[in-house]
């Protein structure tokens, strides 16, 4: 029984040892994500939990084995009939089980707290404590409430000369974010400034060591910043006067937006839930930005399209959307970007979208409707259609852009747009020399920064709706991840201008005062659903809505909480087409009914649609 006792502990000693070195071997980067960005699909049940139900099992199967040797010991024990040497065997078989099974129990109990232990260091919360633990405070408004997005993303790292760029979903007045500094009676002009009450940028050590409050904190201490935005006052750029952080570490910066902000209308812009405002951090790496924006794709670049297309530009990095975005109307307005026919510039709007990296033209000639009722606009027909995209005039040190307005394209660093793709911002025609760069077969060596591009439209409307081909989390999936993100595959070319966080959302069943941010970026893809290369042409879209910390749920029967992903039928393709019938990889709505609930049809709305 000795040698029984010495397996029993040695076992329970390899065990920890094995458990241990699975717990380190779980933080290592074993190749998983790409397998799953190969198309292998995989479990989403989190690594440590699997090793702490592998431990169990195993300590189960052990746990076994001691019973049945205190089983085996007390038949010992009643079958001796008296004889001493049976009677000692047994005692001892009995006494060496039960010690086994104390050591099992308590490593069994070791096991269980250094899995919670690990699960809560990283992610964030507490064993013992409940959903708001996994909340971000002051996030719920991006997505759910007025904040459409912003750059730098939550817990981003950004340069040292990065600008900020929030856009809202709403208009919002000028009066309440800036300063009329040079006393014109015009917000936004000739280096106006923040209004410290509502907007505020500092150092997060600053505000750590003020014990997290804004209230106390001097005016020294914020970021002085210049404003600008755009036409539609929903889209506000923050310049600082100086460049951020410093040239040695990383610098985490806290950004905070006061229950002061207004609407254009004059209402509060954060109310409910939502009235104390929005904060996120962020970090500044000690380098500056030189690198120019780069174009990905066009889309119409080349042949013959439907007059009911959608013009859409993606860009290698966010842009500065003062120089993106816009109306041309009646012979004026936005020109860093035209689109012209029979040699006249076409009316109508390019809006920015997808963190600042896809700008979409859309004119404002009504020539239908789509199966939601909503208005199509169109390209003039059987015409001839030729683009062009401005690089903005560079300063005497290239790439930085020679400042607002802006005469071309910008990033959200101030560098010129790199048409030519050659690493180097040389500005406009009009400043290099060169002429626009060929979207199709250009020279980089002849050819400047400004790009153009031609196609042809015929006098036919693409009236085919789109569909979702793949989504990720599946239906009812179990285990997920906290921090996975939700996607949803289309088998068309999207409008990322509607893939919005008013069409795309998370709604969840977790209490208050747990808030869930998350904001949607969209990806387009070749026919093989990989990321299109600079010059592909893009077939379809995937959509992503990425987000804070889910709240975990307990095994049953503790309380389980629910997440429901929403895909709304007003997002529309690149031919204005709505997603209605909104159908489904498992789902195929009809007309009597119409909707399609966690892959089942339904002829009433989802109950967890607001």
């Amino acid at each position: 029984m000795k040698r029984v006792r010495y397996l029993i502990i040695t076992v329970l000693i390899l065990t920890g040892v094995l458990a241990i070195g699975s717990f380190a071997l779980a933080q290592q980067d074993l190749g998983i994500n790409a397998l799953a960005d190969q198309g292998v699909l995989l479990g989403q049940t989190d690594i440590r939990v699997i090793i702490g139900r592998i431990v169990q099992i195993f300590l189960g199967l052990l746990g076994t084995i001691a019973v049945v040797l205190i089983i085996y010991g007390g038949w010992l024990y009643m079958s001796s009939a008296g004889d001493s040497q049976k009677i000692s065997k047994a005692k001892q078989t009995l006494i060496n089980a039960v010690i086994g099974l104390l050591i099992i129990l308590s490593s069994l109990a070791i096991s269980q707290f250094i899995v919670s232990s690990l699960i809560s260091a990283t992610s964030g919360g507490g064993g013992t404590t409940g959903p708001s633990a996994y909340s971000q405070p002051l996030s719920g408004s991006l997505g759910a409430g007025i904040i459409e997005g912003h750059v730098p993303e939550r817990g981003a790292i950004a340069p040292r000369n990065t600008k900020i760029a929030i856009t809202f979903k709403e208009a919002i007045s000028e009066t309440s974010l800036i300063v009329d500094t040079d006393s014109s009676g015009i917000f936004g002009d000739n280096g106006d400034l923040a209004n410290k009450d509502t907007f505020k940028l500092v150092m997060t050590s600053v505000l750590k060591a003020n014990n997290n409050s804004f209230k106390n904190i001097s005016d020294n201490d914020l970021a002085d910043l210049v404003v600008k935005f755009t036409p539609d006052k929903k889209s506000f750029v923050f310049a600082p006067l100086e460049f951020l952080g410093n040239s040695t570490e990383n610098v985490s910066y806290t950004a905070f937006i006061s229950p002061d902000l207004k609407k254009a209308d004059g209402s509060d812009a954060f109310s409910g839930v939502f009235s104390g405002g929005y904060q996120w951090e962020f970090q500044i790496e000690p380098k500056i930005d030189t690198t120019p924006p780069k174009l990905i794709s066009i889309i119409p670049s080349k042949g013959i399209n439907p007059r009911n297309t959608i013009v859409q530009l993606n860009f290698s990095e966010p842009l500065d959307p003062t120089s993106a975005s816009g109306d041309f109307s009646a012979g004026s307005g936005f020109q860093n970007i035209t689109l012209l026919a029979d040699s006249s510039i076409l009316d109508g709007s390019y809006k920015i979208a997808n963190g600042y990296r896809t700008v979409e033209f859309v004119t404002d000639d009504l020539c239908g409707m789509n199966s939601c009722g909503g208005n199509i606009y169109c390209l003039p027909g059987n015409k001839l259609i030729s683009g062009k995209v401005s690089a903005a005039t560079v300063s005497s040190e290239p790439p930085q852009s020679a400042g607002f307005p802006y005469n071309g394209i910008v990033d959200l660093a101030g560098n010129s747009f790199d048409g030519n793709g050659d690493g180097i911002a040389s500005g406009p025609t009009a400043q290099s020399g060169n002429p626009p760069y060929n979207w199709i077969g250009g020279i980089v060596a002849s050819q400047g920064d400004d790009i153009a591009w031609q196609f042809n439209t015929s006098d036919q409307i693409d009236l085919v709706p789109p569909k979702v081909s793949k989504i990720d989390p599946g239906l009812s999936a179990q285990n997920v991840g906290l921090d996975v993100p939700i996607e949803a595959t289309f088998d068309k070319v999207m409008s990322v201008f509607t893939l919005n966080s008013e069409n795309l959302g998370i709604n969840h069943d977790v209490p208050a005062p747990y808030e869930l941010w998350y904001s949607i970026r969209a990806e387009a893809l070749d026919a093989l659903g990989q990321p299109v290369l600079p010059g592909d042409d893009p077939v379809k879209t995937k959509a992503t809505i990425k987000h804070g910390s889910f709240a975990p749920s307990d095994t049953p029967p503790a309380v389980q909480y629910n997440y429901f992903p929403i895909v709304l039928s007003k997002i529309q393709d690149l031919r204005q087409n709505c997603f209605n019938p909104s159908v489904g990889p498992s789902c195929t709505p009809t007309a009597t009914a119409p909707y399609c609930c966690n892959g089942a049809l339904s002829a009433v709305k989802c109950s967890y649609i607001p």
